[in-house]
C-alpha cells in the first residue's frame, strides 16, 4: 500500500491549509507510524505522501450520437485526456460488457466514441498523468438512441486541390463541407486503375477544422475515384492524375488492348481457292498496327494493317479439301503494336487460333455450310483469350 497526499492541500482555489515544511514534518511522523503497517520504509513513504497535485479533470458534453456512435466535445487539456463509455449493468447479467473509450491529445476539443445501439451508458472523463492519481469527471447519461432522428442524408461537396506531382508519383488532396457541430468523422475510400484502394478515416479533433485528406503515390495519367462517407451520407468524385510534366517522369505503360468480336468468315473464288475475310471491333486506344496472319498445311499469309483498320480480306488461298480427307486450316488473329510518349514499343503476344475443317467443325462449333464445301461463318462473338 502506498499513500498520496497533495504538496499543496487546500480548503480552496487560494487558501493554502499548510506549508511544504509543515507537510514535510506531517508525512514523516506519519510516515514512521505506519511504516511496519504498510510495509514500506519511510523514505518511500514520505516521497509517495507528497505526490503530485491533483487536478480536476474536464467533464465531456455529448453532442449528437448515431446507430454506431457517439460524438462529444470536451474542454480541452494540457494533458492526455480519456473518455470512457461504462455500460449499465443488465438484469440477465452481473457482468459489465467491455467499455469502449477514446484517448484525447493534449487540446483536443471533441471526439467519436464507438457504441452499441440497444444499451445504456454513462460517459465519464478523466486526465491522464504519469505519476497523479486518478480522478474521474461525468456520469451523463447517453440517451437512448432515435431511429427518428437520422440526419438526411445529403452528402458533401468534395474540391479536388492542386495535385503535387513528383516524377512519375502524384500526391492527391481532396477537402469538403461539414455540416453542423456532430460532422466531425468520415471514411475515405480512393480507388484507381492502376494500383490498389487506399482508405483511411478522418476526425476532426477542434471546433472549426476543415476536413482534409492526401492520398500519395498515386500514378499518372490515371482514372480515379475518391468516396466519402460521414453523418450526412456518402458522396463520390471522379478524377484523372495529372500528365508527366518533368524529364525525370515516367509515363504509364501503354497495354495495347486486345481486339474483341473477332469475326472469320471464307468464301469460295474458284475450285481450288478461298477468300478470307476478319473484322473485329474498334478499340478505344488506336494501335500503330495490326498483323494478321493466316494458316493452312500449305502456307502461311501475313498481313501487316494500319492501326485505324478494322477488317481485312486475304485472298487467292490456296486448299486442297475434299469430302473424303480432313485438311484443317486456321486464321490466325495476331498482334498488333503501340507506342508510347517515349517511342517505347509494346507488343502484345496474343494470338487467337480459329480453325476450319472440311467436316464444318470449327472449335467446338458446328458451321453452317454451304454446298458441302469447307466455307464457315462465325454469327456469334468471338473474344480472344
Amino acid at each position: 500500500m502506498i499513500m498520496f497526499v497533495s504538496g499543496r492541500p487546500t480548503d480552496s482555489e487560494t487558501t493554502i491549509l499548510f506549508t511544504d515544511d509543515q507537510l514535510y514534518d506531517l508525512a514523516d511522523s506519519v510516515c514512521g507510524a505506519m511504516e511496519y503497517k504498510m510495509n514500506v520504509s519511510v523514505e518511500t513513504c514520505t516521497e509517495k505522501f507528497r505526490g503530485p497535485v491533483t487536478t480536476t479533470p474536464k467533464r465531456p458534453t455529448i453532442l449528437c450520437q448515431t446507430s454506431t456512435k457517439l460524438i462529444f466535445s470536451i474542454e480541452p487539456s494540457k494533458s492526455y485526456q480519456l473518455a470512457a463509455l461504462v455500460p449499465d449493468m443488465t438484469e440477465d447479467s452481473n457482468v459489465i460488457s467491455d467499455i469502449n473509450y477514446l484517448i484525447l491529445e493534449p487540446n483536443q476539443e471533441q471526439g467519436v466514441i464507438r457504441t452499441t445501439p440497444k444499451r445504456s451508458y454513462t460517459l465519464w472523463s478523466t486526465e491522464l498523468k504519469e505519476g497523479s492519481p486518478g480522478v474521474w469527471q461525468g456520469g451523463a447519461r447517453v440517451p437512448d438512441y432515435d431511429e427518428s432522428k437520422v440526419p438526411p442524408q445529403k452528402g458533401y461537396t468534395i474540391k479536388h486541390l492542386v495535385p503535387n506531382v513528383n516524377g512519375s508519383r502524384v500526391l492527391a488532396k481532396f477537402t469538403w463541407n461539414t455540416n453542423g457541430e456532430c460532422d466531425i468523422w468520415f471514411d475515405v475510400i480512393n480507388s484507381c486503375d492502376s494500383i490498389p484502394t487506399k482508405s483511411t478515416k478522418i476526425t476532426l479533433k477542434h471546433k472549426g477544422d476543415e476536413p482534409q485528406v492526401d492520398f500519395d503515390n498515386l500514378k499518372v495519367e490515371d482514372n480515379c475515384t475518391v468516396n466519402v462517407t460521414g453523418l450526412y451520407g456518402s458522396t463520390v468524385l471522379q478524377y484523372r492524375t495529372p500528365s508527366c510534366k518533368t524529364d525525370n517522369c515516367e509515363p504509364p505503360e501503354v497495354v495495347p488492348e486486345i481486339p474483341v468480336n473477332i469475326f472469320i468468315e471464307a468464301n469460295k473464288e474458284t475450285m481450288d481457292t478461298w477468300e478470307v475475310r476478319a473484322n473485329w471491333a474498334r478499340p478505344h486506344r488506336l494501335p500503330d498496327s495490326y498483323t494478321v496472319t493466316l494458316s493452312t498445311a500449305d502456307a502461311n499469309r501475313t498481313v501487316v494493317l494500319q492501326g485505324v483498320s478494322v477488317t481485312v480480306n486475304i485472298l487467292d488461298i490456296f486448299i486442297q479439301a475434299s469430302k473424303e480427307t480432313m485438311d484443317t486450316w486456321e486464321v490466325r488473329a495476331s498482334w498488333a503494336e503501340c507506342t508510347t510518349k517515349r517511342r517505347q514499343t509494346l507488343r502484345r503476344q496474343t494470338e487467337h487460333r480459329q480453325d476450319f475443317t472440311s467436316t464444318g467443325l470449327f472449335a467446338d462449333r458446328t458451321l453452317r455450310r454451304q454446298n458441302s464445301s469447307p466455307t464457315g461463318l462465325i454469327s456469334d462473338a468471338i473474344y480472344l483469350r
